[in-house]
């Protein structure tokens, strides 16, 4: 299987970058993964700014494969349940998931309507955080389901 994650922007703190590019590559040992960071819309008006961000990002998805989108009004779901969740795609047909995380003004709510929210915090998160985040919760997925000490 394959996981995408489009960003928008990159983190602007090395430390955090060296975080999230860790576990990335820990994650390319189970999985090809493909991470894209988009350039963030430069726009001062803030509606028109994630306007600009969604129609980038609409523009990169596989309309053939799943969307997660980071939301803090998303579904929530434990660290087994996306190792469950994981397993099934990679059991199914699934070849390609693609997760999305807004910009710092968020995504519009139509996008987050179009495609289901995955909440990993009910605070709001930077997307650096988020992305970071994210990262930490696939590979420690990964081992989960692989029975490779991590979790505890």
């Amino acid at each position: 299987m394959k996981i995408i994650i489009y960003t928008l922007g990159k983190p602007k703190n090395t430390q955090m970058s060296e975080l999230i590019e860790n576990y990335l590559k820990k994650i390319q040992h189970f999985c090809s993964l493909e991470w894209h960071s988009l350039r963030d819309s430069r726009h001062s008006d803030p509606v028109k700014r994630i306007e600009e961000e969604a129609l980038l990002i609409t523009s990169k998805i596989d309309k053939t494969a799943p969307v997660l989108v980071l939301d803090e009004k998303g579904a929530t779901y434990t660290s087994m349940e996306l190792s469950t969740m994981i397993d099934k795609w990679e059991g199914g047909a699934i070849k390609k998931v693609q997760w999305v995380i807004g910009g710092s003004h968020g995504l519009p709510e139509t996008f987050k309507k179009k495609y289901p929210g995955f909440s990993l915090s009910t605070l709001t998160l930077t997307h650096e955080m988020a992305l970071l985040f994210l990262a930490e919760q696939l590979y420690r997925a990964y081992t989960l389901s692989r029975n490779i000490p991590y979790h505890h």
